[in-house]
């Protein structure tokens, strides 16, 4: 027997009850797994049984398409015709073609609700994290964090959160990589940029760190413009610098801000006295003022 005759001994092979049967338990698997998808368990078990139920369901469908008669008119005429009636065919088609479309868009609807039910949980993680954040709990804080932009990753907030978080750890170049994420994905993403400019002040790069305090300056934000100020006396215009520095003064009295304005100040007034073009800042007043903008107590705002 060779494989053509093998074909047609197995497509001829199934019989009207035994294509019922078949369409009968496709049916129940396909059944059983909408009942165990009910659960939001056993996902592998499931797409197992919804893979196998609409093969189950296709196969008599096909095998209804390619079933035929043969019989033999005469010695040298021989006829063939379709088993089934061609209603019939049509409806095996139908299956042929409507199983595979339903599998598609049950398999997208549910991607789509799984993907919709993850990002409700975002918003969770991420105040998750912060708490963890606050309690000292860093690793825990960390990887909600992670959870949360494996979910949701066009998220700056999340991006610059993250970066804060290692910025306190110590690890500067994952926190400077989180803060590029976060303006990569929002240019003018405020805490972001002032973070990144902060690390910049801190490696030197002033023009940089000025570029980055330019795309979100504010008229009334004294973090900011304690910032500027910083960069305009790390390269000498001690002019500017002092424009910056007065107007934080007059813009809040926070100590975090005002009290390193006022240092700066008193050092541009000594240096202007002394004849000096520029001195170097005062022991601290440079590291302190920086790092205490890092309040990992704010790690989300």
């Amino acid at each position: 027997m060779n494989l053509n005759q093998l074909y047609q001994e197995v497509v001829a092979w199934p019989g009207p009850l035994a294509i019922n049967g078949m369409f009968a338990a496709g049916c129940i698997l396909l059944l059983a797994s909408g009942v165990l998808s009910l659960s939001g368990r056993f996902r592998w078990v499931v797409r197992g049984l919804a893979l196998l139920g609409c093969l189950t369901l296709m196969a008599p469908a096909a095998v209804i398409q390619l079933q035929i008669i043969t019989e033999r008119q005469a010695e040298n005429v021989i006829s063939r015709r379709p088993r089934y009636r061609e209603a019939i065919r049509t409806r095996a088609q139908w299956v042929l073609i409507g199983v595979p479309c339903a599998a598609v868009g049950v398999s997208i609807a549910s991607w789509v609700a799984r993907q919709q039910r993850l990002r409700a949980q975002v918003p969770h993680r991420l105040k998750l994290a912060y708490k963890h954040a606050v309690e000292g709990n860093h690793a825990a804080a960390l990887a909600e964090y992670s959870q949360a932009l494996a979910i949701a990753p066009h998220l700056s907030e999340a991006y610059c959160a993250r970066g804060r978080l290692y910025k306190t750890l110590g690890d500067k170049q994952l926190a400077r990589d989180d803060f590029d994420r976060a303006i990569t994905r929002d240019p003018r993403h405020y805490r972001s940029r002032l973070e990144r400019a902060t690390l910049r002040i801190e490696e030197g790069e002033i023009d940089s760190a000025l570029e980055d305090l330019e795309r979100v300056l504010r008229v009334n934000d004294p973090e900011c413009h304690l910032l500027r100020g910083i960069c305009y006396y790390r390269k000498g215009d001690l002019e500017n610098a002092y424009l910056d520095f007065t107007r934080v003064v007059k813009l809040t009295n926070h100590t975090d801000f005002a009290e390193p304005a006022r240092q700066y100040i008193e050092q541009i007034d000594q240096a202007r006295a002394n004849g000096s073009p520029h001195s170097p800042p005062v022991n601290g007043v440079a590291s302190n003022a920086l790092s205490d903008l890092a309040d990992p107590t704010n790690l989300t705002h």
